[in-house]
């Protein structure tokens, strides 16, 4: 156990590696599953973990250089929610703003980071294709900008909202944008939700 814990966690902080040792305690003697360990360890990296809001171009152009430009890369998941709801007495909760929201998870083949999420919150507009039948879904550079009090990530480093919105192009736009490192997050397990 202590093997697969490493490589989820730095163990060069001490509290990070008592943490883990008291994981490994608790699951041999069998109090605690592998799956709340898996849920306890998730939700202490999303209350933990810190969001960059991207404000200014220098921001952007930190962001884009920092992941590559998303260079081979791929979006791993996305998961879209809004502040509609209906509630259980069936009367129905209306912000009366953009209350859509999306994250996206993004990971790539190279460290520092190796994968990060997007949060875009305020929503204006998405198009997100699916990658063709005998294609892969490989990014070879995209772009992050800002236009018009709006952000855009598009997976084409020649996108601009000026030139029209492309059909080929897979774009997100927001009123704000953060993202956060997720270098724990790599492989095939899903981090939002499961398949079924």
């Amino acid at each position: 156990m202590l093997d697969d814990e490493q490589s989820l966690f730095n163990l060069s902080d001490p509290r990070v590696l008592f943490q883990v040792a008291f994981n490994c305690i608790m699951k041999r003697s069998g109090i605690i599953s592998d799956e709340l360990l898996i849920r306890r360890h998730n939700y202490r990296r999303t209350a933990e973990m810190n969001w960059h809001e991207l404000k200014e171009e220098s921001d952007i152009k930190d962001l884009l250089e920092r992941f590559g430009y998303f260079h081979d890369g791929c979006l791993r998941e996305m998961h879209m929610w809004t502040e509609t709801y209906v509630d259980e007495d069936l009367s129905m909760s209306v912000p009366g703003k953009l209350d859509t929201n999306v994250k996206m998870l993004f990971q790539r083949q190279y460290s520092n980071p190796s994968a990060i999420e997007l949060l875009f919150e305020s929503v204006t507009g998405i198009h997100i294709i699916p990658t063709p039948e005998n294609y892969d879904s490989i990014i070879r550079d995209a772009t992050i900008l800002k236009c018009n009090h709006n952000f855009y990530w598009a997976d084409d480093s020649n996108f601009h909202p000026a030139k029209g919105m492309e059909n080929s192009v897979s774009w997100i736009a927001a009123k704000k944008l953060k993202w956060r490192e997720a270098n724990d997050w790599m492989g095939k397990q899903n981090r939002y939700g499961d398949n079924e």
